[in-house]
């Protein structure tokens, strides 16, 4: 008799274990990050969507570029100046150093 008590408790307690462990994996996927096919779908429904909303999204995709993306871009706006170094990433932004007609200046991109 306590051969089966000692079964069913221990069925019991991993039916219990197996339930438990199932939940936070069914709440995951319901707040799983929309897919690239959600998002389209989003974007054509936009015109009903705050600003918030639209700002919210927004900083979800955006990711740090390159350094060498940043230096594309300085060299951009430095307009024929000589690339004399970088002071590398400050902060949120990517700092080079130019020389134009004797004069050294910086440059600041953002790394966003």
């Amino acid at each position: 008799m306590t051969r089966l008590r000692t079964s069913l408790l221990a069925g019991l307690i991993a039916a219990a274990f197996v339930a438990g462990a199932a939940a936070p994996a069914a709440a995951l996927d319901d707040q799983r990050r929309p897919s690239a096919e959600d998002r389209g779908f989003q974007r054509s429904q936009g015109r009903g969507q705050s600003r918030d909303q639209g700002r919210e999204q927004q900083q979800e995709v955006r990711r740090p570029i390159s350094e060498s993306e940043a230096l594309s871009r300085a060299q951009r706006q430095a307009r024929g100046a000589r690339f004399v170094g970088s002071q590398g990433r400050q902060g949120s932004s990517y700092v080079f150093l130019f020389e134009k007609d004797g004069r050294t200046f910086t440059v600041s991109v953002s790394a966003y």
